[in-house]
């Protein structure tokens, strides 16, 4: 979704923080939402595609989670991507409320909408604006936010454990969002004049320091 911005880490623990004290069903289905979209990356109609039988297998959590090609945007290969403790540890979480309330069986959608069937992208949008807006978040807060967090945390965290002869932050962030290519992932970064301006300004390479 153009025009949206991901969340700082302080949003994000300030909107699970909120929905781990509210104990209702619902706010434990939100809160696996965010904690499942914020971990993996996936699109939210890729997010809202996932059933209980791509996570859950003969009584155990699977440890990565494929999204089918027809539920992918362009619908030209599917997506495999592994679960971390985050991920896994919300939807452990959230499977026994879950079948408490709508029964066991592989084919549930695992984010389920109170009339029963999964989520639609309408209710999504409407859950993280609603909990953007009770928190008095900065505007632009969208079900895309997710993603872009995704993409942001990574970039940042490959940035700073990067070393020559590595692969190079903007790759592992392109392959981490599924991207065809590089051009993709940069500008879904916003990396442009303005960013390289902020960092050759930074620099001073050879230059004297103040003490």
């Amino acid at each position: 979704m153009k025009g949206c911005r991901p969340l700082e880490m302080i949003e994000v623990h300030r909107a699970l923080e909120l929905l781990r004290l509210n104990r209702t069903r619902l706010a434990m289905r939100d809160r696996c939402l965010l904690l499942v979209g914020l971990n993996t990356g996936f699109r939210i109609s890729e997010l809202l595609s996932l059933r209980v039988g791509d996570v859950w297998r003969d009584g155990r959590m699977l440890e990565r989670v494929v999204v089918e090609r027809k539920h992918m945007k362009g619908k030209h290969s599917s997506r495999d991507v592994e679960l971390n403790d985050a991920a896994l540890c919300a939807i452990r979480a959230w499977l026994p409320v879950l079948f408490n309330w709508r029964g066991a069986g592989d084919d549930l959608y695992l984010f389920q909408s109170t009339k029963g069937g999964r989520l639609t992208r309408q209710q999504a949008g409407r859950i993280i604006s609603g909990l953007a807006q009770e928190l008095g978040f900065p505007p632009r807060i969208a079900t895309h936010s997710l993603r872009k967090t995704f993409a942001a945390t990574v970039y940042a965290d490959e940035l700073n454990h990067w070393r020559p002869g590595q692969v190079e932050p903007i790759r592992v962030t392109k392959f981490a969002l599924g991207h065809a290519s590089v051009e993709t992932t940069e500008s879904y970064l916003g990396v442009n004049e303005a960013c390289v301006n902020r960092a050759v300004r930074r620099l001073n390479i050879g230059g004297s320091r103040e003490d």
